[in-house]
């Protein structure tokens, strides 16, 4: 089952685009990924296209109108956001497999209104799972000894209000840049 949480532009949200799996550990192909915050449970689509020479799965696809590889969770705080841990879960239909998981501390990654790229490592469930690499670029994941960690990939954006002075303050300054640039293009010669 998908589940979509919409949020409002004034309401604290956290936005997850599921973009990847890459090198997960056996043939099986994941049926979704779950993420876990705040109590709250929201679920993609299954992949729509596997990588041909790697155990790797894309995820983008439409149902009902909306993307099934975004995932969006909201919040009554932006600060209980904020300070919160994000569990991603890639669930397997099989029975006896395993599903695998990514956590990370919200506050050490993100920033608010500001969209962010991260590769998860992946560990099984049953054990702990490390924080995220972050990356502005794609980059190969890391190799241990003998294979290579298997990583999800997702774009991340915290947003919500800022609190009412900074809110004043940007739009006076706002204002302010759009009077100046709408004098000087009356002045520039045509």
């Amino acid at each position: 089952m998908v589940e979509y949480l919409l949020s409002s532009s004034d309401e604290p949200s956290l936005k997850a685009t599921v973009l990847s799996c890459y090198d997960l550990p056996h043939e099986r192909q994941p049926a979704s990924v779950v993420l876990e915050i705040l109590g709250a449970s929201v679920e993609t689509g299954p992949p729509v296209a596997r990588h041909r020479e790697r155990n790797s799965f894309k995820f983008f696809g439409v149902e009902e109108g909306k993307p099934s590889n975004e995932l969006i969770v909201t919040s009554e705080k932006l600060s209980s956001l904020f300070s919160s841990t994000a569990t991603f879960r890639v669930k397997f239909d099989e029975h006896g497999q395993e599903d695998m998981i990514a956590k990370f501390q919200i506050s050490r990654r993100l920033h608010v209104n500001e969209t962010k790229w991260l590769i998860l490592n992946l560990r099984p469930s049953e054990g702990e799972s490390s924080e995220s690499k972050t990356t502005d670029d794609a980059t190969a994941p890391t190799i241990s000894s003998s294979s290579i960690t298997p990583t999800l990939r997702v774009k991340l954006l915290l947003s919500g209000p800022y609190r009412p002075e900074i809110s004043s303050l940007l739009s006076v300054t706002k204002s302010y840049f759009n009077t100046v640039d709408r004098c000087e293009s009356s002045l520039q010669p045509l």
